[in-house]
């Protein structure tokens, strides 16, 4: 029931709330005949100037990202998506009809716009297999950031929900602990800052919410949180921040000051509470991040509206913010 709630959500986001232009072939297939976690795949055709991407290979498996970016800019900053789902749902294009005027206006800024696939928790899928898919993205963009005109000193990441909490361990968690594929574990990368639209930030607190939530979790996991509490531990990112607060742990970025971030939360969520973002600032101001938490009144999970007054601020108000937020932190040269 969790995941069908959280699914039905992400539907509800990507479908029902927001009005966009989009390609031609537009047609959401949900597809369980393939892994036994729920599949939504965006059948969109890509943009003109948009590339598909193999990043690495996992057996027979290809895991790929879609990359949106003007070929006549080179050494430019670089906005990297990670779609929401659960953990077990969703793909690179699932959310384009949520976001794909944005990634116009990413590219028409002079940034190089990334939306990355990364292998579902199901059956035999587990943590931290999602997590290392992430980092490995982040380290093949960053060993090929020549050729993709991307500053390897200038990334940013936006995440929903799932998406955020794996964002916000690729911003804050130490690169070592999620070496990834092998003829990617020499390279390092470095997160200029992370944008969290209603991620989880801590699985320990969060688990504790109830049977259901708990069940969910565990469901990513391959464990429940009494079964392997170091597990859950690893996988918070707010508690990789309390650590570097304390003085503990690998740098998250080797080379590169602590990123900015930028926490985006419903006050209304009833699917990752809104304390999940309050623990994440407290413990990032203490450890001296750049922190800020923007605040959705009667907003529930993402922009669910939720309450006896207008989302505020709205979701387009949101999107706007959050490019801005990218101008500032990484500072892209004009585009003629």
């Amino acid at each position: 029931m969790f995941f069908r709630a959280l699914l039905a959500t992400t539907l509800t986001v990507v479908l029902g709330l927001t009005s966009v232009a989009v390609p031609t072939r537009t047609e959401i297939v949900i597809d369980s005949t393939t892994s036994p976690a729920v599949q939504v795949s965006a059948e969109l055709a890509l943009p003109e100037g948009a590339e598909e991407i193999v990043y690495k290979r996992v057996g027979q498996r290809e895991i790929s990202m879609d990359v949106y970016r003007n070929p006549d800019l080179h050494n430019a900053p670089a906005v990297v998506y990670i779609h929401g789902g659960a953990w077990v749902s969703g793909d690179k294009r699932s959310e384009l009809q949520f976001t794909l005027t944005d990634v116009q206006a990413y590219v028409n800024r002079g940034f190089v716009f990334f939306s990355i696939d990364y292998r579902l928790a199901d059956t035999t899928t587990k943590y931290p297999a999602p997590v290392e898919d992430v980092f490995d993205a982040l380290r093949f963009i960053t060993a090929h950031a020549a050729e993709l005109g991307v500053d390897p000193e200038r990334i940013g990441l936006v995440g929903t929900s799932a998406g955020g909490h794996l964002g916000l361990l690729a911003a804050v968690a130490p690169q070592s602990m999620f070496p990834g594929q092998e003829d990617l574990r020499d390279v390092s990368f470095g997160v200029r800052t992370m944008v969290s639209w209603a991620g989880p930030t801590d699985l320990l607190v969060m688990a504790r919410r109830g049977k259901v939530t708990a069940d969910g979790i565990a469901m990513f996991m391959g464990a429940s949180s009494r079964e392997r509490p170091d597990l859950y531990e690893q996988a918070s990112p707010a508690r990789h921040v309390a650590a570097a607060g304390e003085g503990g742990g690998d740098s998250a970025t080797p080379g590169v000051s602590a990123p900015s971030l930028l926490l985006i939360h419903g006050d209304r969520d009833n699917i990752v509470p809104y304390e999940q973002a309050t623990l994440m600032r407290d413990a990032a101001e203490r450890a001296g991040f750049r922190v800020e938490l923007v605040t959705m009144a009667n907003t529930g999970h993402v922009i669910v509206p939720l309450g006896p007054g207008a989302p505020s601020p709205t979701p387009g108000e949101v999107r706007e913010m959050i490019l801005e937020h990218m101008e500032r932190e990484l500072k892209p040269l004009p585009v003629s």
